[in-house]
């Protein structure tokens, strides 16, 4: 087998002069065939949030990134460039990370079958804040059963789940999954910082993940309720209605829409009508009154108050923040 250049695992993420204080790990599983820019992107997210936390001396936080596989070793990228892992037996026990995110690649299947990594997988999900399955290993874990009850969206709105169990996050795409965690750690405006600084063109949309991600670990019916609600949020909706869509009753509707998005229905029409009226007040000079009705909220009073619930902004401080970014995209013709 023909081996691609070596990249070491050691002093992984150390930006300048850190003078001590608080170290969090973040694990980072690889399999053969895994994407290499999916992994610099997820470093490059950790460096930047790790010199952002320097810039502010009451944040004496460090973020280390470790890679890991099952048996350690050299690890074979997509690209034929290796890399060296430590074997996630090998290392301090699993409620030591602060967030476990699992790669795609082509070999994620084979790994998840991995007894030895399956008993491992098993321990951080008891012990461990964040799982975060990456492209190809959300499906895999969901055809393999091991997605359960507590699936969230890594979305910026997203909000940790309360229970002992680990909150498990699908994420599309390796940006997302960073963001997830770091939102988790440091709120929505450090992770959209963050963001922006790898990829300019990042938006964050409340709802993107389903639409782009998670689809393919749902249903059909409950992916069609999703889109249903998605084409129709701007206007009164009841259960029964979206019941009908996926051919259910409205009890076994509700159950199956909770299990299998980790939301209730009514949840998911509220982060709908937040995308609206996010992508509303970024691309248009419509006041927020109007943005409001147009999202099928009552009222800016009540936009407001729930812009500040979950995403610790007003509408207008987010127009701020957003539009110039929209602005630029849409002369650079993207």
């Amino acid at each position: 087998m023909k081996m691609g250049p070596l990249i070491g695992n050691s002093g992984t993420l150390q930006p300048g002069k850190y003078q001590g204080g608080e170290q969090r790990q973040i694990g980072l599983v690889l399999c053969d065939r895994f994407a290499l820019a999916d992994m610099a992107i997820i470093v490059e997210a950790f460096r930047a949030l790790n010199a952002a936390m320097m810039r502010h001396e009451t944040h004496a936080v460090r973020y280390d990134v470790r890679l890991l596989s099952s048996a350690g070793g050299r690890i074979t990228s997509s690209s034929s460039v290796c890399v060296w892992t430590d074997s996630v037996e090998s290392l301090v026990a699993a409620d030591s990370f602060r967030a476990i995110m699992l790669s795609g690649g082509s070999g994620i299947r084979d790994l998840l079958r991995n007894n030895q990594f399956s008993r491992w997988l098993h321990r951080v999900q008891e012990n461990c804040d964040l799982l975060v399955a990456i492209g190809e290993s959300s499906v895999a874990l969901a055809q393999m059963g091991r997605l359960t009850h507590d699936i969230a969206l890594a979305s910026l709105n997203s909000h940790p789940c309360k229970n002992r169990q680990t909150q498990v996050i699908s994420a599309d795409g390796a940006i997302s999954a960073a963001v997830a965690v770091i939102k988790g750690e440091h709120g929505d405006v450090i992770a959209t910082q963050i963001a922006k600084s790898i990829d300019p063109q990042f938006s964050p949309g409340l709802t993107d993940d389903i639409r782009r991600g998670i689809a393919a670990t749902l249903s059909q019916p409950i992916q069609d309720a999703a889109h249903w609600i998605c084409a129709n949020g701007n206007r009164d909706i009841s259960l029964d209605e979206v019941a009908q869509i996926a051919a259910m009753s409205s009890r076994n509707f509700l159950r199956r829409f909770k299990q299998e998005v980790g939301m209730k229905p009514s949840e998911y029409l509220l982060k709908v009508r937040l995308d609206m009226a996010c992508r509303l007040l970024a691309q248009t000079r419509l006041p927020v009154e109007k943005i409001a009705r147009r999202s099928g909220i009552n009222g800016g009073g009540r936009l407001s108050k729930l812009f500040r619930e979950h995403l610790q902004l007003t509408p207008t401080e987010y127009r701020v923040e957003h539009s110039d970014m929209e602005h630029d995209r849409k002369r650079s013709g993207g």
